[in-house]
């Protein structure tokens, strides 16, 4: 991205394997919301926010937080904002309910340890557990509804979660975002990093003259 022209930051939530914690299960949506925002504050200018699987949900309350500075959203197989009135995303009683039947060992322990599967495929890559406080958790608005930010949702074709499908035809129906597939698995950007890279440089070129 940065040799297409772009300035690029990247941002650790805390917690994840850079910047580990004693007790992953106390880790909330908030301090992961604040880790972007903190990182978006920083930059002079206009922002385009790229946001990938669970980082939909911290991303959705830093986009809330620093609207303003935001001229542009783009949610890689994302969670989305799908909730009402005071809430970007509603507390996931369901999911929550079902982790606890199915692991409920991880429920006990209000983390989730990173599954074999991800281990297997990054050898080389250190992995974090996941905060199930942060996972199921609210995002609340704290500035009123979101704003008509400009954005775009792509999805996987190879990909097995079909429920980003669900959060893709959400936003398409009321934000009258553009989804785009490419394919690729969820994992998209480790699938295809030069597809989803050539796409974000697009996207992120062409979606803020759309707030102007």
């Amino acid at each position: 991205l940065e040799a297409m022209g772009h300035s690029v930051g990247t941002v650790d939530l805390t917690g994840s394997a850079p910047n580990p914690v004693s007790d992953p299960s106390a880790l909330s949506i908030e301090d992961h919301i604040n880790d972007i925002v903190e990182a978006i504050e920083v930059i002079e200018g206009e922002v385009v926010l790229v946001s990938h699987s669970y980082g939909g949900r911290p991303a959705t309350g830093a986009w809330d937080r620093a609207r303003d500075q935001i001229v542009a959203v783009i949610y890689l197989e994302a969670i989305a904002p799908y909730g009402s009135g005071p809430l970007a995303l509603p507390d996931e009683h369901v999911q929550r309910a079902r982790m606890a039947e199915i692991n409920p060992q991880a429920s006990e322990a209000g983390y989730l340890d990173p599954p074999p599967h991800l281990a297997a495929r990054y050898p080389r890559r250190p992995l974090a557990p996941q905060s199930l406080l942060a996972l199921h958790a609210a995002v609340p608005l704290t500035s009123g509804p979101l704003p008509e930010t400009p954005g775009a949702y792509v999805v996987g074709s190879k990909s097995n979660a079909p429920i980003f499908r669900q959060y893709a035809q959400k936003v398409s129906e009321e934000r009258g975002w553009t989804i785009w597939e490419i394919d690729t698995g969820h994992d998209m950007v480790n699938d295809d990093s030069d597809v989803v890279t050539r796409l974000i440089s697009k996207l992120a070129t062409e979606l803020p003259d759309d707030a102007r």
